[in-house]
């Protein structure tokens, strides 16, 4: 039995989609995974004269919002322009695929507050909304996984005066299911109120 109805995938672009960037927007969205109330679930297919179906383009696209918990809200993080890539790429074997959520970015200049970010995030779930260049948005994050905070570059103050002070950042997320995020980005950026 299919879950996804098959169909005609062409290189025809619609006309918004005629525009074609690379990078992402040097803005992200994140917070704690355990003050998150409610995530977005993953698509099913539905019941249609027995048969279940769910289309390819409903088969790439989370259902709902992130709802945080009462009193709690998402933060904003900006880092440098043209300096983060966000990638999803099959992992695992044959009958155990999942994919890999892997967002680099460089923050220019060593600063306490990209530390106390470090330190904060260190060991922790997190989640992260990324938006790339074209619009799309993807969530790192499930009600079952976080996304962390993994070894790479760090802070490095370069050798020469001519050398970049960054900080690099890198955080992974293991998904099911390749899929982005078409849910709520402005209300969780705000303290959830008790409904």
């Amino acid at each position: 039995m299919a879950c996804i109805t098959l169909s005609n995938i062409d290189s025809n672009l619609t006309c918004s989609e005629q525009d074609n960037m690379g990078g992402l927007v040097p803005k992200l969205i994140y917070g704690y995974y355990d003050e998150v109330a409610t995530w977005p679930e993953f698509p099913e297919p539905t019941e249609s004269s027995s048969i279940l179906t769910l289309s390819l383009e409903n088969a790439g696209a989370l259902v709902g919002s992130i709802v945080m918990d009462t009193g709690k809200r998402a933060f904003t993080l900006e880092f440098t322009e043209d300096t983060g890539s966000f990638s999803v790429a099959p992992q695992g074997d044959a009958g155990s695929l999942s994919f890999l959520y892997t967002l680099t970015f460089i923050n220019k200049r060593i600063r306490k507050k990209i530390f106390g970010f470090m330190n904060a995030a260190k060991n922790r779930k997190m989640f992260f909304i990324v938006q790339d260049s074209n619009g799309v948005y993807y969530l790192m994050g499930d009600k079952f996984r976080g996304a962390r905070l993994t070894s790479g570059d760090g802070a490095v103050t370069g050798t020469a005066a001519t050398d970049a002070n960054q900080t690099t950042l890198v955080f992974t997320y293991t998904s099911p299911r390749a899929l982005v995020y078409v849910g709520d980005t402005d209300d969780l950026l705000t303290p959830a109120s008790s409904t």
